[in-house]
């Protein structure tokens, strides 16, 4: 099993409409391809975890990469997981704010943050970040939008 996480912008502002559309779409093409993950949308800017066969991870990615509406990917992680993060969830979600970023433990803000201190960071402070994510909004994270 394998993992990979990015961070890409929208090349314009995603309405509760257009967020819905892409989850719907995406959900079943994951289900397909047998991904489970995680996204998470604040202020035209994505994070993604997406979790499967590395074959499927990197095709998905390539694919995700042409999008005309994503910019400026950067890819955080990617390795081998024992076991799946989000296994009940072809997709999670949360539209979230700076507010809901500064209630989780294990917070570290990207902004402005260059790819050599990225590395400093290591995996463990980006994994649970999104872990005590999910674990504070286990409900809205199946639904919300």
């Amino acid at each position: 099993m394998n993992y990979l996480i990015y961070v890409s912008s929208a090349t314009q502002h995603f309405s509760d409409e257009d967020l819905k559309a892409l989850l719907i779409i995406s959900r079943q093409n994951n289900i397909n391809l047998g991904i489970t993950g995680l996204l998470l949308y604040s202020e035209s800017n994505f994070i993604q975890v997406i979790e499967g066969e590395a074959e499927a991870i990197d095709g998905l990615y390539s694919k995700i990469k042409r999008d005309p509406r994503h910019t400026g990917f950067l890819r955080l992680l990617k390795g081998e997981i024992s076991e799946r993060n989000f296994p009940e969830w072809s997709m999670a979600f949360k539209k979230i704010s700076n507010e809901d970023y500064s209630m989780i433990a294990g917070y570290e803000s990207l902004k402005g943050t260059s790819s050599q201190s990225l590395d400093a960071l290591g995996k463990q402070p980006v994994l649970m970040l999104l872990k005590n994510f999910l674990k504070i909004n286990s409900e809205e994270a199946r639904y919300s939008v």
